[in-house]
């Protein structure tokens, strides 16, 4: 059958409508495409507005920080701070120039509380909590102790790691006195911190890693001025002390540690670098078992496999998905990042640090391991050590 022209014209019509609508639906669709980019895509409206919210809500925090510290200049005298988020109403001696901190969540025993200088430094406040018995005694010697740490999810054996006591006497975990003579400022330091904890019921932990504002080298021969702040980059390369001689307590991160309140002008707190009984008890009121971040580290700090810590920053949130977080009880970095000087000792060749570094694994150097490998003045980037502070009454 012939088709008419009018036939032909109507078939043609259908065919361009066809080839019309095809084309629509494909531009549609590269549309969608490009709306889904452009709402979705990395420098996408969502993914900004995302960006946009966390900076506006960081901008937020630092300004609460900001306006904690100039309380702290106001407070002349020691403050207190009470709350019940244990369970139990508790009381907390604030230093004078500090205030708790105004950020949302940071104020609390339970969760961490976080007190700041008038220079921005932070720290953390560490309960110790003991039985008192009627009779006028107590378990604090059961509860404020050194324990073993782990290595590779084994407990390490404690053998000739040794510290000074309450006594000031350098003893190993068993109360056996160790052939390491501790100087009289240490034997003083050490008699006095355990008085104040007990006295107390817990002492003030740096929040970060020592830090300072500049970036340090190898062998560049600077004593930068030490920081307990967020963003700082560790105060690295640096040794236990300045001497080879581990007995001798000058110079380097114990010095650092100790000179840090003259320099912040604290008059009812004295500063110290951690003692390994510091360390443990923070591990122990972080998880009391100590069966879980206090053996495996893993996605709980700078470590190997982490990247875009090349810089040994503190206090910055890792961004691995959801995956990794380098913040606990509101302190940064017990695992990972840099190994940290401590107070302890072992046998009479080398003093101790703490919690691996950022090419160790969470599971071989989580944040109770011990490393005794170096002498007292050995250093290099990935050794850095860690303030305490305790009430002076």
């Amino acid at each position: 059958m012939i088709k008419t022209e009018k036939e032909k014209n109507k078939d043609m019509n259908k065919g361009i409508t066809l080839v019309a609508l095809v084309i629509t639906i494909i531009v549609l669709l590269i549309l969608a495409a490009v709306s889904i980019a452009t709402l979705t895509g990395e420098n996408g409206i969502l993914t900004r507005a995302n960006e946009a919210k966390t900076e506006t809500e960081e901008a937020k925090e630092d300004e609460l920080r900001r306006l904690t510290a100039l309380e702290a200049a106001t407070n002349l005298e020691n403050t207190t701070h009470t709350d019940d988020s244990t369970g139990e109403e508790k009381t907390v001696t604030i230093p004078a120039g500090f205030a708790v901190s105004q950020v949302e969540g940071e104020n609390t025993i339970k969760d961490g509380l976080v007190i700041i200088d008038s220079k921005g430094n932070e720290f953390v406040w560490v309960p110790v909590e003991y039985e008192k018995n009627e009779d006028g005694t107590d378990n604090f010697d059961e509860v404020f102790v050194r324990r073993a740490g782990y290595s590779h999810q084994n407990p390490q054996d404690m053998t000739n790691y040794g510290e000074a006591n309450a006594e000031g006497k350098n003893v190993e975990i068993d109360g056996t006195e160790t052939g390491v003579a501790e100087s009289s400022t240490t034997v003083q330091e050490a008699v006095d911190m355990y008085a104040s904890v007990k006295r107390n019921e817990g002492f003030y932990i740096g929040r970060y890693e020592a830090g300072t504002n500049n970036k340090r080298k190898n062998g560049d021969g600077i004593e930068d001025r030490v920081v307990v702040q967020k963003g700082a980059n560790v105060y690295n390369y640096v040794g236990w002390s300045n001497n080879d001689d581990m007995n001798v307590d000058t110079g380097g991160a114990v010095q650092l540690a100790r000179n840090f309140d003259t320099a912040n002008g604290y008059e009812t707190v004295t500063s110290t670098l951690c003692y390994g009984v510091q360390w443990d008890v923070a591990l122990a009121w972080i998880e009391k078992e100590y069966t879980g971040f206090s053996q495996n580290s893993s996605g709980m700090g700078w470590h190997s496999g982490v990247s875009g810590n090349e810089d040994h920053q503190t206090g910055i949130d890792l961004k691995d998905g959801d995956t990794v977080k380098n913040m606990t009880k509101k302190i940064y970095d017990l695992a990972g990042n840099v190994m940290e000087w401590t107070m302890e000792s072992y046998n009479t060749l080398h003093r101790v640090r703490r919690g691996g570094n950022d090419s160790s694994t969470g599971i071989g150097n989580p944040a109770s391991d011990r490393n005794s490998n170096y002498p007292s003045r050995a250093s290099n980037g990935d050794f850095g050590f860690r303030i305490t502070l305790f009430l002076n009454s």
